[in-house]
């Protein structure tokens, strides 16, 4: 699951507190990576936080090409980034 604009991740995070592991948070923010990447820690979760504009159809295709990435994500989101990225696949929590 790619959460674009993720802010602090709240839904990443929530995500990967119900079993999903491939879940990934992308933002611009430095401020709000760092917190997200934070509390995963603190809590022991899986997942990953980006910094990053998602504006970039760039972001969107390494994201889905990085080490232990399957392709299959689905984008929250506006804008072109958004509109770019399909679902491939049912989201199914990784138990």
């Amino acid at each position: 699951m790619l959460d674009l604009c993720c802010g602090q991740g709240r839904h990443v995070l929530e995500l990967a507190r119900r079993g999903y592991t491939k879940v990934c948070g992308l933002d611009r923010s430095h401020y709000l990576i760092r917190r997200a990447r934070a509390t995963r820690r603190r809590e022991g979760l899986e997942g990953s936080f980006r910094e990053g504009d998602a504006l970039t159809p760039l972001v969107l295709w390494s994201l889905a090409a990085a080490p232990g990435a399957d392709g299959e994500f689905i984008a929250r989101g506006r804008g072109e980034a958004a509109r770019s990225a399909r679902r491939v696949g049912p989201a199914q929590p990784d138990r």
